[in-house]
């Protein structure tokens, strides 16, 4: 399995979200490859050990077109039974049906930070400093939400 350490982030930002909220934390958390093939994959595994799952948040775009797949094989419906969440607001995802909600990432930001300290780095002549940068993400929704099921 490909180890890429953004997902790790991802993943412990969420359940940040789910001890700041009060939620449990009872939820499946399955690892798998940063593919579509992988996200089907986790996600029939996700759906297998829990048939009562009604969300299922993807760290990356890629995976979320997987989940979207096993969901709609298994039966299920995006959004009535099973709401999907991606990452990274790629293009595609706008493209999906139906179309991914997904938590953007500010890229033009990002690339702007990255070549200013890389001309800084340049013009000093000094090794790139290792900083770390938190930028504020958005939550693009869209058709693949909705409320839970009852």
């Amino acid at each position: 399995m490909v180890e890429l350490p953004t997902h790790e982030l991802r993943l412990a930002g969420l359940r940040g979200a789910f001890a700041h909220d009060k939620l449990s934390d009872d939820h499946v958390f399955v690892p798998t490859e940063p593919t579509p093939a992988g996200g089907f994959a986790a996600a029939q595994a996700a759906l297998a050990a829990d048939p009562e799952l009604t969300a299922i948040f993807a760290s990356h775009d890629l995976l979320a077109l997987g989940v979207l797949e096993a969901v709609k094989e298994s039966g299920r419906s995006v959004p009535a039974d099973v709401s999907v969440i991606g990452f990274d607001d790629t293009a595609p995802v706008g493209l999906t049906h139906p179309a991914l909600t997904a938590v953007a990432i500010p890229s033009r930001e990002m690339a702007r930070q990255a070549t200013a300290l890389l001309l800084r780095a340049i013009d000093d002549g000094a090794q790139p400093v290792n900083s770390a940068q938190l930028l504020r993400t958005s939550l693009v929704i869209r058709d693949s939400t909705g409320p839970a099921p009852r």
